[in-house]
C-alpha cells in the first residue's frame, strides 16, 4: 500500500510501474483509449485478463477525487501480482477493464492546485497534518453553511487554496490552461476553487451530463437565474459550467461529453453481446455504495437487475463495513446523473463511495490509519464480491434486454 499524492505525472508513473513490475503474476495490457478529451488528453483504458466475462473499473470521474485514481491504481496492482484473495483471479474466466481516470483534465487541475501548497518533497507526517487540517475546515464549512444558508463567502477550505488560479496550471497543457481561464474570467468563481473541480476542463460535471438532469431545465442562458451547490458548495454555481454540478457545455443544447459518450458506447458493446457482468465506479468520500436504479425505463427485467444489484452490493458492502443503498433520483430528483442512467440498464451497476472522511480531495488522506483502512477494506470488498459475480454470472448476462436503452 502506498500513501501518495497523485499528480498526473505520478499517475502516469505508477502506470508504467505496474505495467513493467517484474513481480506480476498476471499480465497488465495497455489498450487504446477510450477517447481524447476536447483538450486532447487520453482516458486510458487497461485490462487484466482476456476471459469472456466483462467487468468494467472506473476511478476519477471527478477531478477532486483524488483517492478513487489512487485506489483503482493499487487494485490494479494487487490483482497483477496475485495478492492475496487475488491469486485465484482467473485470467481465463474474467477480461477487468479498468479505466482508473475518466477525467484528466479536471484531475489536471485539481492536483496542480494541491502541488502548489503541498509541494514535491513535502514529508509524509507534513502531508498528513495539512490534509488533516482541511478535512477540519471542510467539517466546519459543512456545519456553519447548514446555519447559515445564505453565506456565500468563501469557505475555510478554500482559503486553503486561495492563491491557487488557472495561471498555476502548466503551458504545457495550452488548451486546458485557457479553457480553464475563459470560465474563471467569465464566471467569477470565488477564489480556492480549484480546489472544489470537480468538472472536466469544459466546466461540466460528468456524472451531471446527462439529458435527464433537471439542471438542464435552469441553465443560465435560459432562465437568468444561477443556482448553487449545497453545503459547504454553496458559493459554486451549478446550472452553468463550473467547479461543480453542471450538466452540458452549452445552454442551448445537451450533449455528452466525449469522455461519457465513449464510456457508454463501450459498455453497450458489451451489454448487446451480453458479455457485460458488472461496472464498479468509484468515488471519493462517504462510505457508501450506491446500487439503486432509477426506472427510466420500464422493462421486464427491471426488478430482476433491481434484485441482483442489492445482492451484489450487499456484498461489497458487508465485507468493507459500508452502508448500502444512496440517495437516487427517487430520493431527490435534482442529483439524477450517470450512476441513475447506468444502473438503470445495466446489471451489477455499483457506485462506491471510498472514504470515511468527508473532504474531496485530500481529507481522505488526513489520518493515515483510516486511508489504510480504506485501500485494503476496499481491496478484500472487491474480491468478494468478484466471486459473488463470478458464482452468479450466468444470471447476471442474460439479466436484461439487448439495446433496452
Amino acid at each position: 500500500m502506498r500513501y501518495e499524492l497523485l499528480d498526473y505525472q505520478k499517475y502516469q508513473e505508477r502506470i508504467k510501474e505496474l505495467i513493467n513490475n517484474e513481480e506480476n503474476i498476471f499480465r497488465v495490457i495497455k489498450q487504446e483509449p477510450l477517447v481524447y478529451t476536447r483538450c486532447d488528453f487520453p482516458v486510458e483504458h487497461y485490462t487484466i485478463g482476456d476471459g469472456p466475462n466483462h467487468l468494467v473499473v472506473m476511478g476519477g470521474t471527478h477531478g477532486n477525487e483524488l483517492i478513487s485514481v489512487d485506489f483503482v491504481t493499487q487494485l490494479m496492482s494487487s490483482i497483477a501480482r496475485g495478492e492475496g484473495e487475488f491469486a485465484s483471479f482467473n485470467p481465463e474466466e474474467f477480461t477487468t477493464h479498468f479505466i482508473p481516470l475518466q477525467n484528466p483534465e479536471g484531475f489536471v487541475i485539481n492536483t496542480t492546485a494541491i502541488k502548489k501548497v503541498i509541494p514535491d518533497g513535502t514529508s509524509d507526517e507534513e502531508i498528513e497534518k495539512i490534509c488533516h487540517d482541511y478535512w477540519w475546515n471542510f467539517k466546519q464549512d459543512d456545519i456553519h453553511t447548514r446555519e447559515n444558508p445564505s453565506d456565500r463567502s468563501i469557505k475555510r477550505h478554500q482559503m486553503m487554496f486561495a492563491s491557487v488560479t488557472p495561471d498555476d496550471l502548466s503551458d504545457d497543457n495550452y488548451e486546458l490552461k485557457e479553457s480553464v481561464k475563459k470560465l474563471w474570467d467569465t464566471y467569477h468563481y470565488p477564489a480556492g476553487s480549484m480546489i472544489n473541480w470537480t468538472a472536466n476542463g469544459s466546466g461540466v460535471d460528468l456524472n451531471a451530463n446527462t439529458p435527464d438532469n433537471p439542471k438542464n431545465e435552469s441553465m443560465y442562458a435560459q432562465t437568468g437565474v444561477i443556482t448553487y451547490g449545497g453545503a459547504r458548495y454553496n458559493n459554486l454555481p451549478n446550472n452553468i459550467p463550473s467547479p461543480i454540478g453542471c450538466p452540458r457545455k452549452d445552454a442551448d443544447h445537451f450533449e455528452f461529453e466525449p469522455e461519457n459518450l465513449a464510456l457508454f458506447n463501450m459498455l453497450s458493446g458489451l451489454h448487446e453481446s451480453e458479455s457485460f457482468v458488472g461496472l464498479i465506479t468509484y468515488h471519493g468520500t462517504g462510505g457508501v455504495v450506491y446500487h439503486r436504479p432509477y426506472k427510466f425505463i420500464d422493462n421486464e427485467n427491471y426488478e430482476r437487475n433491481k434484485k441482483i444489484n442489492e445482492e451484489v452490493a450487499n456484498c461489497y458492502g458487508e465485507a468493507c463495513g459500508y452502508a448500502t443503498g444512496g440517495r437516487t433520483y427517487l430520493d431527490e430528483p435534482s442529483i439524477t446523473g450517470c450512476g441513475d442512467l447506468m444502473r438503470s440498464y445495466l446489471p451489477v451497476t455499483l457506485l462506491v463511495e471510498l472514504s470515511v472522511m468527508g473532504g474531496n480531495p485530500i481529507a481522505p488522506y488526513g489520518d493515515r490509519g483510516t486511508y489504510a483502512k480504506t485501500i485494503t477494506s476496499n481491496k478484500e470488498a472487491f474480491a468478494k464480491t468478484l466471486a459473488f459475480i463470478s458464482e452468479r454470472k450466468e444470471e447476471i448476462s442474460k439479466n436484461y434486454i439487448a439495446g433496452s436503452r
